[in-house]
C-alpha cells in the first residue's frame, strides 16, 4: 500500500508524463497542420497566382458600376438608364476605343531616354 506522500509524488509523476506527451502530440499536430497550410498555399500559388498576390499585398478588388451614361448621338447628348443599351455602349467604347486615341501621346515613346530624365 502507498503512503500519502508516494502517492503524491506518484501523481505528480504521472501528471509530468501526460503533460510531456501531451506537449508532444500537440506539437505533431502543430506540425502538421503547418505542412497542410503550407502545402494548401503552395498549390494555391501555383493555381490562382493573381489571387494569392492580391490576399499578400492586402488588394482589394477595384469595381464600377454604370448604371447611367451619356451617349452622344448627332451633336445631341442623352441620358442613358437602360442596363442593356448601357453593356452595349460600353463594350463598344472600349472596343473602339483606339480610334480616337491623340498620336501625339506617342511620339516621345520611341525618342532615347536623356540623363536628365
Amino acid at each position: 500500500m502507498l503512503s500519502i506522500l508516494e502517492f503524491k509524488q506518484f501523481i505528480k509523476d504521472l501528471f509530468n508524463i501526460v503533460t510531456i506527451r501531451f506537449k508532444k502530440k500537440d506539437e505533431e499536430y502543430n506540425t502538421k497542420r503547418i505542412k497542410f497550410f503550407v502545402a494548401k498555399q503552395c498549390q494555391e500559388l501555383a493555381d490562382h497566382k493573381r489571387r494569392v498576390i492580391n490576399s499578400v499585398l492586402n488588394c482589394q478588388r477595384k469595381h464600377i458600376t454604370l448604371d447611367k451614361i451619356l451617349i452622344s448621338n448627332n451633336s445631341q447628348m442623352e441620358l442613358c438608364l437602360d442596363p442593356d443599351v448601357i453593356d452595349k455602349e460600353v463594350t463598344n467604347h472600349f472596343q473602339n476605343a483606339a480610334d480616337w486615341i491623340n498620336p501625339r501621346w506617342y511620339t516621345n515613346l520611341i525618342q532615347e531616354i536623356t540623363i536628365e530624365e
